[in-house]
């Protein structure tokens, strides 16, 4: 009885660990950090879109929220990644409430990391303009002239 509890409880853990890992690389594979899905994913997000008179867009604030995003969601599941494998190697021998405090301190850190990280792609992302953005279903595309807008399409 002891060896079958021993076989199980390792067959188990070892099992949750692979049903963990394969999600979050799933989850890293549909995080698409190309310029072309980003601006998808922003003219989705997006119901009208003003573009200037030089063909760049009036207002980057939702493009660039759109990267920061993308950035933090791959950077995440990446972290789930290395985190579970990282696991399956560990075992934790000092106090648990030290551990805790670590951990925590840990994870704030590389919390902020990552936003600055997503932010800093975030700005560097480059101006796209009208010609960049798809034609999405719903999507109206408005020129900004002196002032007012004008439907593009």
């Amino acid at each position: 009885m002891g060896l079958f509890n021993i076989i199980f409880e390792n067959v188990m853990y070892i099992l949750a660990i692979a049903l963990q890992l394969a999600a979050a690389i799933l989850l890293v594979g549909n995080t698409d950090i190309r310029p072309e899905k980003i601006i998808k994913a922003y003219c989705q997000k997006h119901k009208a879109i003003a573009i200037q008179n030089d063909g760049s867009l009036l207002d980057r604030s939702g493009l660039e929220e759109a990267v920061n995003s993308a950035w933090t969601n791959r950077i995440a599941f990446s972290y789930l990644v290395a985190g579970y494998l990282i696991g399956v190697l560990g075992n934790c021998t000092i106090d648990r409430w030290i551990a805790l405090l670590i951990v925590g301190v840990l994870a704030a850190v590389i919390f902020l990391v990552t936003f600055i990280i997503a932010r800093r792609k975030a700005k560097t992302f480059p101006n796209i303009g009208i010609d960049d953005l798809p034609r999405e279903k719903g999507v109206t595309i408005m020129k900004h002239f002196d002032g007012e807008l004008v439907n593009k399409q």
